[in-house]
């Protein structure tokens, strides 16, 4: 392998980049296994030699995406709860919290399945069919009501 250079230009600085956030995406998207240096070159619009100008492998790719994620999404997010004394959550509460909410609101769940990005209806339902209790109450309660016109 040839020496890893710290890109100065503009232009290969935003490449550069652009490999971290593309690599990151498809890995997160396929799995770090299951995405290859050359999938990685590909998505990002380069060659696989360009990768390795400033990579050794895909996983200082990944590390670098993961240390972006931390820094653009994460962090902020912690602040956000510090600075309004709400408790702490772990940021994956926060999917489960917008499947609760669309729910609630008679979203279906083969919606809110895909608005999550899982792959397959029942992983949603799996997760998420307790919340659907509230609904078995509403329903036998307006079976009931119907009964008692009758």
């Amino acid at each position: 392998m040839g020496q890893i250079r710290e890109p100065i230009k503009k232009s290969s600085i935003e490449k550069k980049n652009k490999i971290i956030e593309k690599g990151f995406e498809l890995m997160c998207e396929n799995g770090y296994f299951n995405t290859s240096t050359n999938d990685i070159a590909k998505y990002a619009g380069v060659s696989t030699g360009i990768i390795y100008q400033y990579f050794n492998d895909k996983k200082e790719i990944f590390i670098e995406g993961v240390k972006n994620y931390s820094d653009t999404i994460m962090f902020p997010i912690l602040d956000i709860l510090k600075n309004n004394n709400l408790r702490h959550i772990r940021f994956h509460d926060l999917r489960h919290s917008c499947a609760s909410l669309l729910l609630s609101k008679d979203v279906p769940m083969k919606a809110i399945q895909e608005w999550l990005g899982h792959s397959t209806y029942s992983t949603a339902a799996n997760f998420y069919t307790h919340l659907e209790d509230n609904y078995k109450t509403e329903s036998a309660n307006v079976l009931a009501n119907c009964l008692k016109v009758v």
